[in-house]
């Protein structure tokens, strides 16, 4: 919902991380200079009002 209008939001795009590459974690990935985790391989869910213009993200960890 929205936070200004409290109207449904429109999902617009997912920003998904890399595996840590760590010796120690038996499902890394080399992505060569890339290393960028939100959380623990968590996602961010990007949302948008058409009706107010709002732009809204939300974070999941796993």
């Amino acid at each position: 919902m929205c936070p200004q209008c409290h109207l449904k939001m429109s999902f617009v795009a997912q920003i998904d991380s890399f595996e840590h590459n760590d010796e120690n974690n038996p499902n890394r990935r080399d992505y060569g200079k890339q290393h960028f985790m939100f959380g623990d391989v968590g996602m961010i869910y990007v949302w948008f009002c058409f009706d107010c213009l709002v732009p809204f993200a939300t974070m999941d960890c796993y």
